[in-house]
């Protein structure tokens, strides 16, 4: 399954990949049930979602806080990113804080396609803690 804010996107990949199941998902209120998804997946949404940085705080936290309602325990929020844990602009690590997640950060040895001259790219894994 794979999702999108954007309904023609969901259109377009539909027609593009007809056994692929697409869905219009506003990453901070998913049509999930608690604890139902074992991984999600984020490809540049999560850049762009938290671009202006007068929302940033905000809807950064409604989407982690989103992930860790849907996330099983164990289940993991991967993240690809521009930013990793030394970029001034964003705080990736404060951002990505949750108290039912822990943070990890790998540095991936190629750019992202959105800035081919940056070095490298980033890998935010945020793993589910244990439910009660």
């Amino acid at each position: 399954m794979d999702g999108d804010f954007s309904a023609m996107v969901v259109q377009q990949m539909s027609k593009r990949f007809p056994r692929q199941t697409f869905l219009v998902i506003d990453a901070k209120a998913m049509p999930f049930e608690e604890a139902s998804l074992d991984v999600i997946i984020c490809k540049g949404m999560f850049d762009s979602i938290t671009a202006d940085a007068s929302t940033r705080p905000d809807s950064a936290a409604a989407v982690v806080a989103e992930a860790a309602r849907c996330l099983s325990s164990g289940g993991e929020y991967f993240i690809f990113s521009t930013f990793g844990p030394e970029d001034q602009d964003k705080d990736m690590r404060a951002l990505l804080s949750h108290p039912d997640l822990d943070v990890e950060v790998e540095e991936l040895p190629w750019p992202p396609l959105e800035i081919p001259d940056q070095p490298s790219s980033f890998l935010w894994a945020l793993k589910r803690r244990p439910r009660s």
